[in-house]
């Protein structure tokens, strides 16, 4: 039995219907040929015990020797019927994985009908990537006079690409303004990925509310990734930010965090960032922005903060204390 050829000259544009289809007949074809092995040999030993009795008029009987060669011609006959129905069942499970390799996973699977999300789960499990996808939602009272929203997020992307960023609202920081204004905004958002061990290029933006205040960086990052950090639960990053579009400034920034898995019953972590600016602001020195942030999960995913602030580009209040709750996502 000859099967038609499956042309490859352009892997993974092979049609999927017509996949599914050559499936399905193979699938047949192996149904019907156990059966056809399972009834032949009987029909012939039916054959032979009908060839045994006389017809009428006749009295030619067959002797024991005649249905011992007939027998033995039908043992041998079902035998090539099963070396067939072997050799079909291999021309099968070739024709299924050939089919697979094309289709881009290696496996049958992909001849059934696969759904958006089952193709986004296979992507990212086919892709190097780190971290897990993530967002926090924080409403803090600063002592400062005014009240903060942050939203942070982050995920793994295809091609080993990890996105990072966050958005602060609060109220202007006048005597005109409610602390529970929303008037003010400043977020960044970052691109990392790792190209030769724990080093890799990143690319982040930075805006705030008002005229001229957005930026573009780039730079190199560090974050290593020890046993011993993995153990420990520890996370740090350092960013050497090189190339700013004002042409000017460039800053060294550093993040880190730490869950305490074996005090207060995994309950109580802490993390934070530090900022250093080079040639930036109004007067174009150097400012730091700093961040110590305390946490302790009172439910599943609601958490009680606390954090210590210092910005240098507030010069009249440049220390500042948070209280308030996170909601993790």
């Amino acid at each position: 039995m000859r099967h038609m050829p499956i042309k490859t000259g352009q892997a993974g544009l092979v049609d999927s219907s017509f996949t599914r289809k050559c499936v399905r007949a193979n699938r047949l074809r192996e149904k019907c040929f156990f059966m056809f092995k399972r009834l032949v040999p009987t029909f012939l030993l039916l054959i032979g015990l009908v060839g045994t009795t006389a017809a009428p008029g006749q009295s030619h009987k067959t002797t024991p020797a005649e249905l011992q060669k007939r027998l033995d011609e039908n043992i041998a006959e079902q035998k090539r019927i099963e070396e067939r129905a072997a050799e079909l069942l291999e021309e099968q499970k070739q024709l299924e994985k050939d089919l697979g390799i094309l289709d881009g996973t290696g496996s049958s699977n992909a001849l059934e009908e696969e759904t958006f999300g089952e193709k986004i789960d296979r992507v990212f499990k086919d892709t190097q990537t780190y971290g897990s996808p993530f967002a926090t939602l924080e409403y803090q009272f600063d002592t400062r006079g005014f009240n903060l929203i942050n939203l942070t997020g982050g995920a793994p992307l295809p091609g080993g690409v990890n996105l990072f960023g966050f958005v602060d609202i609060y109220a202007p920081n006048d005597a005109d303004s409610s602390r529970a204004d929303t008037a003010q905004f400043f977020y960044e958002i970052t691109a990392r990925k790792k190209l030769v061990g724990d080093w890799g290029a990143f690319a982040e933006v930075n805006d705030a509310v008002g005229e001229g205040n957005s930026l573009i960086r780039a730079g190199a990052f560090y974050n290593p990734g020890t046993e011993f950090m993995k153990r420990n639960n520890l996370m740090f990053l350092v960013k050497f930010g090189f190339l700013e579009t004002d042409g000017e400034g460039w800053q060294i920034g550093s993040a880190w965090n730490k869950k305490f898995s074996n005090f207060w019953g995994g309950r109580f972590s802490m993390g934070g960032f530090l900022d250093i600016n080079f040639d930036s602001g109004a007067d174009k020195e150097t400012h730091i922005v700093s961040d110590t942030q305390l946490r302790l999960r009172l439910a599943d995913k609601l958490s009680l903060l606390a954090e210590f602030r210092y910005n240098e580009f507030l010069s009249d209040e440049e220390f500042g204390t948070g209280i308030g709750l996170q909601y993790r996502f």
